[in-house]
C-alpha cells in the first residue's frame, strides 16, 4: 500500500430509515440542511476518495444522497433493521461492488451521527493507515476520567492508583474513546475478520470539538449551537 494513487479508497455511509432516538434521523434537518448532507460533502472534499456511496433502505434518504451527489445501493431489508448490524452493511456494499467490476483497496465507513468531522480528519486517517502499513484505523478523543466500575456490590476505580492518589490531569495518561465518526480498512482485513477494527490497528486521535455525536435531540440542538457559532 506504499504508493496511494494506485488505491481505490471508497467511502461508505450507512443511513438506515428507522432511528429511535429521533424521528428519521439521517435527514433531520441541522442548521438548515439534512444531517447526511454534513457526511457526503466531507467525503466528498476528501481528495484520496474516489467513490461515495450511501447504504440505504428509505427512499427519502436515496432521494436526498442523490441531491448531494452521492452514489446510493439499496440495502436489503434483511439487515435493515434495528439489529442489523453495521459490518453487515459494509459486507454487502462490498458485494455489489464486487459486482459491478469495482475493486476497492480501502473503506472508509462515516457515519451520519458526526457532522463535526473535517475533511482533513478523514484525510488523515486514511494516510495514517497508508504511511503505517495498519489493517484498520479508527478515530478517538483523548480522555482523562477517573473511571469507577461496580464488582460484587462495591465500587473500585478502574485504575487502583485512584485509591492512593488522585493524580492531576498533566500527571496522568489519556485514554481513548472511540468517538465513532471514522473507521478507515483494508478491503482484505474486512473481509477476513468481518469487523471494521482488525488487524494491525492505529487510532487517529480527532480534536474534542470534532468529535460530538447526534444521537438525541439534545445532541442535536447543541451540535446545531456549535455549527452556528462557527458560521459567524
Amino acid at each position: 500500500m506504499s504508493n496511494k494513487r494506485q488505491l481505490n479508497i471508497v467511502a461508505i455511509i450507512p443511513a438506515r430509515g428507522g432511528s429511535k432516538g429521533i424521528l428519521k434521523k439521517n435527514i433531520t434537518p441541522l442548521n438548515g440542511q439534512p444531517l447526511i448532507s454534513y457526511t457526503i460533502k466531507q467525503a466528498l472534499k476528501t481528495p484520496q476518495i474516489d467513490k461515495v456511496v450511501v447504504s440505504t433502505d428509505d427512499s427519502e434518504i436515496k432521494s436526498i444522497s442523490k441531491k448531494y451527489n452521492a452514489e446510493v445501493i439499496d440495502r436489503p431489508s434483511k439487515i435493515s433493521g434495528d439489529l442489523a448490524s453495521s459490518e453487515s452493511a459494509i459486507e454487502h456494499v462490498i458485494q455489489e461492488l464486487d459486482k459491478q467490476n469495482y475493486n476497492v483497496d480501502i473503506i472508509v465507513f462515516l457515519q451520519c451521527t458526526s457532522p463535526l468531522r473535517k475533511p482533513k480528519d478523514i484525510s488523515n486517517a486514511i494516510n495514517l493507515l497508508i504511511k503505517n502499513e495498519f489493517d484498520s484505523v479508527f478515530s478517538v478523543t483523548e480522555n482523562y476520567p477517573f473511571i469507577w466500575l461496580e464488582k460484587k456490590g462495591k465500587i473500585e476505580p478502574l485504575n487502583p492508583i485512584y485509591q492512593i492518589k488522585r493524580p492531576m490531569r498533566q500527571e496522568r495518561k489519556p485514554e481513548y474513546i472511540e468517538n465513532g465518526s471514522i473507521y478507515v480498512f483494508t478491503k482484505d482485513s474486512f473481509n477476513k475478520s468481518k469487523n471494521r477494527t482488525s488487524g494491525k490497528k492505529g487510532i487517529y486521535i480527532m480534536p474534542y470539538e470534532h468529535s460530538f455525536e447526534v444521537d438525541s435531540p439534545f445532541d442535536l440542538w447543541l451540535v446545531e449551537q456549535i455549527l452556528r457559532r462557527n458560521s459567524l
